[in-house]
């Protein structure tokens, strides 16, 4: 887990997609925010050298959490 300080004030921090302790640290960090009108987005990133990283440019931005190497946590009102 690493947090960087020049994101929106949504930002929470960025977890390494590979790491369990950081797949661990998301879910108990999304079961703070049960019943208060909050949500958790993670947004993925692809990070440098990721195999599932499409050749086309067009599809850069859009990143699955699910092929991603890294993920961006946020915290937003419903």
């Amino acid at each position: 887990m690493t947090t960087k300080n020049n994101r929106t004030s949504a930002y929470q921090f960025t977890v390494d997609m590979s790491n369990e302790k950081d797949i661990e640290l998301v879910k108990e960090f999304r079961k703070q925010f049960y019943g208060t009108g909050k949500y958790v987005k993670l947004q993925g990133r692809w990070g440098k050298n990721n195999p599932n990283k499409p050749k086309s440019r067009r599809y850069e931005g859009f990143t699955p959490v699910a092929l991603a190497s890294y993920s961006d946590v946020y915290v937003y009102n419903r």
